[in-house]
């Protein structure tokens, strides 16, 4: 099984209490934004996990992404018949 990448961002912050403790602030599948990340400040950093290349086929699609996909889709077609 082929495996990707992902890299959760965190940084150090503190508690209500006055600990400190480690706070996810993003996540991305590009080292190259996780590398930038961690140079931003000396408090960042990130933890690397593997996930399988298939992951977004269980992925669950909201409503408003389906609709933009539909209206691409028209978008595309009408273009298609304008220029036929």
């Amino acid at each position: 099984m082929d495996m990707t990448p992902v890299y959760v961002l965190v940084t150090l912050d503190f508690t209500p209490q006055g600990d400190i403790c480690r706070k996810n602030v993003g996540v991305t599948f590009n080292i190259y934004e996780a590398e930038a990340h961690t140079n931003k400040d000396v408090s960042n950093e990130y933890d690397t996990f593997a996930v399988p290349a298939t992951w977004r086929d269980g992925a669950v699609i909201s409503e408003t992404a389906l609709f933009l996909r539909d209206a691409v889709e028209q978008v595309h077609a009408d273009i298609e018949r304008s220029m036929a």
